[in-house]
């Protein structure tokens, strides 16, 4: 009999035990959940993919940072400075948001262990109280049928809290499943959005206070950043040599498109002319000369996503991702040729800049 009282004792342990694991499983996965969507945030600066391991982390900044620190960017220490800064951070956040995950689960399956020990503890001394009672019915005078009796009132009594007991493990078990559905089908890259609409640029100036024609710029600069931000990155891509004459060209279609003048260098004095006290803080003359430089300043002015921002994202247009300067600019390019027809077709073209 002793026997068959432990028995029934096993069974109610084991499930409080699962009740318990499946509320504590829960618990952590929704822990773990927005510790990952903190990190994926930060694999995007890296130009990662949602759910890159370290080793690959690690890669992707030390390739960024070997960019920032080769010759192309010596001229510039500040700029240089700035961006290492930035990518150190989401390097570092990235990494953290790693280990927190790695740690949560090492801190399930730790809990889980303690759960089991407990339980089996409990069963031990329960047992053995089941075998003190029986032998005080024993030596008590007490029947074999009355002791049967009491022994099938606590089997009932079991009976019914293991039946609440699984009702419940079955209502856990299905919120369960439908959190772990609902986190595959959450889309994580909508919790990430650009800083598409701030009210300044770069410079500290607030958009609504500069002129009309640059106010229309800034506009077709908000929307092209929308529509290239809602796109993936590509899953690889290679960086071509361009010539200065290529990328001038380019640049020079640029400024007749967005600002109606024939030059990118038309687009320069004007803003040196009119912000001079923004625009380029650094006397060098060959930093002025430095066309790369000098766009990155325009993006930045007028609110356009900075080819560094750029970098990797699939180009709308061609299906292939941004590998460099003059693709960001065929890009920008094609996207006013769009909006271009778009405002044509609708009649809401409005004034030219």
């Amino acid at each position: 009999m002793g026997h068959i009282l432990s028995r029934e004792n096993r069974k109610a342990e084991a499930g409080r035990a699962c009740c318990s694991a499946v509320f504590h499983r829960e618990d952590t996965a929704d822990e773990m959940n927005e510790v990952d969507m903190k990190r994926d945030r930060n694999l995007a600066v890296l130009g990662l993919k949602n759910g890159a391991g370290k080793d690959e982390i690690k890669a992707a900044y030390e390739n960024r940072l070997a960019k920032y620190r080769s010759a192309d960017y010596e001229d510039d220490p500040e700029y240089v400075k700035k961006k290492i800064r930035e990518l150190t951070e989401a390097y570092e956040a990235a990494l953290s948001g790693s280990s927190s995950s790695a740690s949560a689960a090492d801190a399930q399956k730790k809990s889980r262990s303690a759960s089991l020990h407990e339980t089996e503890k409990k069963e031990e001394r329960r047992e053995a109280k089941a075998g003190k009672i029986f032998q005080t019915a024993r030596r008590s005078g007490d029947s074999f049928a009355v002791y049967r009796t009491a022994a099938k009132k606590k089997k009932n009594l079991l009976v019914f809290v293991l039946a609440v007991i699984g009702i419940s493990v079955i209502g856990s078990v299905i919120s369960a499943v439908t959190n772990l559905v609902d986190d595959f089908s959450y889309d994580y890259d909508s919790d990430f959005s650009y800083d598409i609409y701030a009210e300044y640029n770069d410079y500290g100036i607030l958009y609504e206070e500069l002129p009309e024609q640059d106010q229309d710029v800034h506009f077709l600069a908000q929307q092209s950043y929308e529509f290239l931000s809602e796109q993936e990155y590509a899953d690889e891509y290679y960086t071509v040599a361009v010539t200065e004459e290529e990328l001038r060209a380019a640049a020079d279609l640029f400024a007749q498109n967005y600002m109606q003048v024939q030059s990118i260098d038309e687009v320069f004095r004007y803003l040196k002319e009119n912000y001079g006290e923004y625009y380029i803080e650094y006397d060098d003359t060959e930093y002025e000369n430095d066309l790369e430089l000098q766009l990155e300043e325009v993006f930045g002015f007028y609110g356009f996503m900075s080819y560094y921002s750029a970098d990797g994202l699939l180009n709308p247009y061609t299906g292939e991702g941004i590998a460099c300067r003059l693709d960001y600019l065929n890009y920008l390019n094609d996207f006013y040729q769009e909006y271009l027809a778009d405002s044509a077709e609708d009649g809401s073209a409005g004034d030219q800049i």
